[in-house]
């Protein structure tokens, strides 16, 4: 047990206010800190007696994560008529996905709560790579729930933290699924007590806050970085030719034996992620590679132009 644990629910609650500030939803007090998105939902779909999910294709999660439910996948243009004929208890959809394609969650929630009213599933977007399309507001996605981490598009690629988060859009929804993580310490801002069972790590939480402010962030610089970022994605894909339209600022590339200076510069940065017999995806963040698409030996926008 760390030194000085009597500090940390005010330590969460600063992160929880800083996840609020930076990816725009108001009531910080509705997220629930977590060690990771997957052990959440884990947690969190029995306790609502969830027990039929809806998948977009394009989920990084798939069947074989939710073991205690019945789960089906199918392509985001395919879910209305699904959702007309069968019922599901939970629908999983990201804006972005994790290997860049771009779906348009508020519009599919939003014809879901139009159309099903009180039929329609418990509708959960991830936000773990929404930092690709230029971090939208959370709370104008229309989910009912919203699972994410600060590693992927806002803290250095090293800095691995261990702490996602989950926010709800209602109190009355927060406050039914908050009771089945009360025990857990700094999981809620009840969860005070430091005798209850670890949960996220009391150093995580010190170390994504401390590395927050360190680097300054905000939403405005958040916003502004992602056209820097689009503008690297543009110039990586010029070279490199990836799969598909560009679309976010991650490029996926269905071959994994891609290599070349530009990818090993990139890998080195920690921006690739390989995955054997599938492909490779580079996510484009120009905060990390220093000195933007020219530090990388890419032509710019304003070659040849006088200085």
């Amino acid at each position: 047990m760390m030194e000085n644990e009597e500090h940390m629910p005010a330590a969460a609650g600063d992160l929880r206010r800083a996840i609020s500030d930076l990816l725009e939803v108001r009531h910080s007090d509705r997220i629930i800190l977590t060690p990771g998105i997957l052990v959440a939902l884990r947690i969190l779909f029995p306790h609502l007696q969830i027990k039929r999910v809806l998948l977009t294709t394009e989920e990084y999660y798939g069947e074989g994560h939710f073991p205690g439910e019945t789960t089906r996948v199918a392509d985001c243009e395919a879910i209305p008529e699904i959702l007309k004929k069968c019922t599901f208890d939970a629908l999983i959809a990201s804006p972005a996905s994790w290997r860049g394609v771009r779906q348009p969650v508020a519009e599919l929630f939003g014809w879901i709560r139009k159309t099903l009213g009180r039929n329609a599933p418990l509708l959960i977007a991830d936000y773990a790579h929404a930092g690709s399309i230029g971090f939208p507001a959370v709370e104008g996605l229309g989910a009912d729930v919203v699972c994410g981490d600060m590693d992927k598009w806002i803290l250095p690629p090293d800095c691995n933290s261990r702490v996602a988060f989950l926010w709800f859009r209602t109190h009355q929804l927060f406050d039914e699924s908050a009771r089945a993580f009360h025990p857990f310490f700094l999981a809620t801002e009840a969860s005070s007590v430091s005798m209850l069972a670890r949960w996220v790590d009391p150093t995580d939480v010190l170390a994504v806050s401390g590395k927050l402010a360190d680097l300054g962030a905000t939403r405005g610089r958040l916003r502004e970085r992602h056209l820097a970022d689009m503008k690297l994605a543009r110039d990586l894909a010029d070279r490199l030719h990836p799969s598909g339209d560009l679309e976010t600022s991650i490029l996926w590339f269905e071959k994994d034996e891609l290599a070349g200076q530009t990818l090993a510069d990139l890998e080195e940065l920690g921006l690739v992620w390989r995955l054997p017999g599938q492909g490779i995806r580079v996510l484009c963040r120009s905060d990390v590679v220093a000195g933007g698409s020219a530090a990388l030996g890419l032509p710019s926008e304003r070659s040849g132009q006088a200085r």
